[in-house]
């Protein structure tokens, strides 16, 4: 994984472990062979969500170059939102669909 697609994970790790269910992210992830059917085990024996996602954080940079566009994919269908922050960062975003609301 590149170095930048790294800092985008640890940057909005705790964004990630507030929002996401892992098992969520399964399909594409075992899909696209970033993850195998073992490692989804061993993540979901985990007592906490919160442990869960930061453990499939951790695995996913020593899974090497495609295991970002994989994860990006995952999220794309399943948190968009999340993907939308991460790229364009969160605040802007989401003060100006936050300030939408209101006016409506």
């Amino acid at each position: 994984m590149e170095e930048q697609h790294s800092n985008l994970l640890r940057q909005y790790r705790s964004k990630f472990v507030q929002s996401v269910e892992v098992d969520r992210l399964y399909p594409m992830l075992v899909k696209t062979k970033v993850l195998s059917v073992a490692e989804t085990s061993i993540i979901d024996q985990l007592p906490s969500q919160q442990e869960r996602v930061g453990r499939l954080l951790d695995i996913l940079p020593t899974k090497g170059r495609l295991a970002f566009e994989s994860f990006c994919l995952a999220l794309e269908t399943t948190y968009p939102h999340l993907l939308t922050v991460m790229f364009l960062g969160s605040t802007s975003i989401i003060q100006l669909q936050h300030k939408g609301e209101c006016e409506s």
